[in-house]
């Protein structure tokens, strides 16, 4: 990590022939309200994709849906547990101030 402020989160992949590298740079408070809706957007995307791999009945598109929509509630339970977490830091971090009286 760069520093407090910037948080630097990449991922490479390749898939057969294709190689694709996402890299995505979230800078202080901006990284919450840029990368929320996405993440349940791609959740939404996901939870399509195994209900239509259910409907036309193609095991390898439920299969793969069904894996993808669980890293990604895991991904939301990951932000809510990092978020009350800087929330405790934050508190903390007052309170320290506020005895020593920064």
């Amino acid at each position: 990590m760069a520093s407090d402020e910037t948080r630097h989160a990449c991922h490479a992949g390749h898939a057969g022939h294709v190689v694709h590298v996402v890299c995505v740079v979230y800078v202080g408070p901006l990284r919450d309200a840029v990368s929320c809706p996405v993440v349940y957007v791609a959740t939404l995307v996901g939870i399509a994709g195994l209900v239509v791999g259910l409907l036309v009945a193609w095991p390898v598109l439920v299969a793969l849906s069904a894996i993808f929509t669980v890293v990604q509630v895991a991904m939301i339970g990951a932000r809510t547990a990092v978020q009350r977490n800087d929330r405790r830091m934050a508190e903390r971090l007052a309170e320290k101030r506020a005895r020593h009286g920064d």
